[in-house]
């Protein structure tokens, strides 16, 4: 029998505090806040987290209480996790290492990002299709994920849609009010947030990246416990090294090596094992970050060029007409597109 997946042990403490007139550390019951109190980075099994929103509910069965605490959560009060994504230079950074370690919080969890026609998706996708109050768990990750880019960045961001993985409720205010748009889609195969291209650059008033490096070693170093099978692919770390490095320069492998602390040649062995390659991550960056500053709007096609790491502009329209099969200017003069049913 596989052993069960687990959380963060401040979880539980974080939901109850978050709950309108609740003191934080009351519990469901001794033995969970002993988990809490006595080692909050310390894991516990999810069965701990569904007893917690079993006992909210009792306390409080309002339908909205999910977003309701979701409003209310600091992003630091997620530990690590938080910390890390509070460090980040950009909200971009931020979202890019929430998605990285966010099975620290949740194991059972997937978050995604996807760039695509100057928008980003945040997908979270539960995987264990817990019976206990799904409704209220996809709130609080939703309503946690856009109260968190709004509080790293001091900004009242306004995504372009929301998604929820069931039936449209009877009140939509309290949605309303959450996100502060009135694109919300129900019945959908997975909860998202779509942030507009422009959200991604926003800078994060906390912003240390010596110390976003030095957390997300520990980060690292935390996820590996999870145990084999339970991390992202590989790949996915290599995109993320990928795309910090090229804030700065052109990435190598061996850059991104000494990032990972891994050799060239394990990174490029790893990465046959999933099908794919350093060349074909890299080109994958790179257009997403060219669409994202194409959207943004703030500079000039040479000047992206450079950002890039391309040696002339006409490299850079070489591969954009490879990627989208038009120029870059003619990508940006064209509006993005509206999400489905809007």
């Amino acid at each position: 029998m596989p052993p069960e997946l687990t959380g963060l042990a401040r979880i539980p403490l974080v939901l109850r505090g978050s709950t309108d007139g609740r003191d934080p550390h009351d519990s469901t019951s001794e033995r969970h806040a002993t988990h809490a109190v006595a080692d909050l980075e310390a894991r516990v099994p999810i069965s701990v987290l569904a007893d917690t929103w079993r006992d909210l509910l009792r306390r409080d069965p309002d339908p909205a209480l999910g977003l309701r605490i979701g409003r209310r959560i600091d992003v630091r009060s997620l530990g690590l996790v938080g910390y890390v994504a509070a460090s980040s230079r950009t909200l971009g950074d931020a979202l890019e290492r929430v998605s990285r370690y966010y099975r620290l919080l949740h194991e059972g969890v997937d978050c995604r990002i996807e760039h695509e026609d100057g928008q980003t998706t945040i997908q979270l996708h539960d995987r264990t299709a817990q019976p206990t109050s799904p409704r209220h768990e996809v709130d609080v990750r939703l309503a946690a994920l856009l109260t968190g880019c709004r509080q790293l960045t001091h900004r009242s961001i306004v995504p372009d849609g929301v998604s929820f993985p069931y039936p449209r409720p009877r009140r939509l205010e309290p949605y309303r009010r959450t996100f502060r748009t009135g694109r919300l889609y129900f019945d959908q195969p997975r909860a998202s947030v779509v942030l507009p291209a422009s959200a991604l650059g926003h800078a994060v008033s906390s912003a240390d990246e010596t110390l976003a490096f030095y957390l997300e070693r520990l980060a690292a170093d935390a996820l590996t416990t999870l145990g084999p099978g339970r991390s992202r692919p590989f790949a996915a770390d290599v995109t993320a090294a990928i795309g910090r490095i090229l804030e700065e320069e052109m990435p190598t492998i061996a850059t991104v090596g000494a990032l990972l602390g891994l050799r060239p040649r394990t990174i490029q062995h790893r990465l046959r094992s999933e099908d794919t390659t350093f060349a074909e991550l890299l080109d994958d960056v790179r257009r997403a970050r060219a669409e994202h500053l194409l959207r943004a709007g703030r500079s000039t096609i040479d000047e992206i060029a450079a950002r890039l790491g391309y040696s002339e502009p006409s490299t850079f329209y070489r591969a954009f007409r490879r990627w989208r099969g038009t120029t870059p200017a003619t990508f940006r003069a064209k509006p993005p597109p509206l999400p489905p049913g809007a």
